[in-house]
């Protein structure tokens, strides 16, 4: 049918509806394990869809000014919301000053040129110019910057931020193509019914990739809780014996490397939980700092560590290695936390690799605890 006879109120309330029923999909979701940052940005951006559709059908009825300017701004303020969701998803400061700013101008810009004003243009071009402005940011946020985000679901949502993007942009040029907007050209024309079947689609087609990203980004998380220690962020023993025969293939039998706090319960019980935490934590950055980059690293369970060194390392090499491992961390520990370096210390065991992980790390276990016997805080070759 021509575009004319579209019934522009039953179009607006259908998008209404579905921009709700995503606002309401995304407020609520909940994950005990992972913290979905912007999530509640996203569903007011969603929100704020339903309203300026809502808002659509009541102007039809009756064309107030506070109708006009609250309907542009929430027209503005969806774009702005999903950037702003997206900035706290990636971890960046979310540009709140900018977005007040955007909000106010196009505000301000609806009260100075309302329909009952012989032109509007100022206001058409400003809303377009908002609008595509937070929509490319968003666009960048979600395709850009690393690591990128999980799955298909940033491309979907992306695709369809341009989309709208381009629909609001077309319908602005040709409204604008002769320099004056009269209020009867952006209420009633003929390009207003397309322009929110395009817009809705495409705004269902964001919203939907964000829910397949934020449940991508869910399902990655918690795989990485399942795998990882979540005090460190060193693999746990589950991951360890995931990753170590394809690094094993990789890297050939190399070096068990066994490490041990000494005194770790002292800590815990005269200094604290959390200074034992910080402790634990600190360890785990002198490995990164000091090891190799291709050692296999993992908190066993408690205070004891194990690390998978490559085969190229000679054994005087990883003597040399485990000694600077073992310097760096009391040296730290003593800067840091000087009580408990009175206390506690590190010990290592070492071994070659052979036919079987377990007899070399029962090996450097043996040599571990052969340096605890002697003098704690070395590290001992086993046998």
């Amino acid at each position: 049918m021509p575009a004319a006879t579209l019934h522009l109120p039953t179009i607006a309330l259908c998008c209404a509806v579905s921009s709700l029923f995503f606002a309401m999909v995304l407020g609520s979701l909940r994950n005990p394990w992972v913290r979905l940052q912007g999530s509640h940005c996203m569903a007011a951006g969603a929100a704020c869809s339903a309203l300026t559709y809502a808002l659509v059908i009541y102007e039809v009825s009756g064309n107030t000014l506070w109708v006009q300017v609250l309907r542009t701004t929430a027209s503005v303020a969806l774009y702005a919301l999903l950037a702003a969701g997206l900035c706290r998803l990636r971890g960046r400061r979310t540009p709140w000053l900018l977005l007040l700013g955007s909000l106010t101008l196009m505000a301000l810009l609806a009260a100075l040129y309302p329909n009952q004003a012989p032109d509007v243009a100022p206001r058409m071009l400003g809303s377009a110019l908002l609008s595509s402005g937070w929509a490319l940011f968003a666009i960048w946020l979600l395709l850009v910057p690393q690591p990128r985000l999980p799955g298909p679901g940033p491309w979907s949502a992306a695709l369809g931020l341009a989309v709208m993007v381009t629909a609001y942009a077309l319908r602005a040029a040709t409204l604008l193509a002769d320099g004056q907007v009269t209020p009867a050209e952006t209420a009633s024309g003929p390009a207003n019914a397309p322009l929110l079947l395009a817009s809705q689609f495409a705004l269902l087609l964001s919203l939907g990739g964000l829910a397949v990203m934020w449940n991508a980004r869910v399902v990655q998380e918690v795989a990485q809780l399942a795998t990882h220690d979540s005090l460190t962020g060193l693999l746990n023993r589950r991951g360890f014996n995931l990753h170590w025969p394809a690094w094993r293939a990789t890297h050939g039998p190399g070096w068990a490397l066994l490490l041990d706090l000494d005194r770790f319960k002292q800590i815990n019980d005269q200094l604290g939980h959390e200074t034992g935490d910080a402790v634990l934590q600190w360890l785990a950055e002198c490995m990164h700092r000091v090891l190799p980059p291709r050692a296999l690293m993992a908190r066993q369970g408690g205070d004891e560590f194990l690390v998978l060194l490559p085969a190229y390392l000679h054994a005087a090499q990883v003597q040399a290695q485990a000694d600077l491992l073992l310097g760096r961390f009391q040296d730290g520990l003593q800067e840091r936390w000087p009580a408990a370096a009175e206390v506690a210390g590190l010990s290592a065991g070492f071994a070659p690799m052979g036919d079987s992980l377990s007899d070399s790390v029962r090996r450097a276990d043996a040599a571990m605890y052969s340096a605890k016997q002697s003098r704690r805080g070395r590290a001992v070759e086993g046998a």
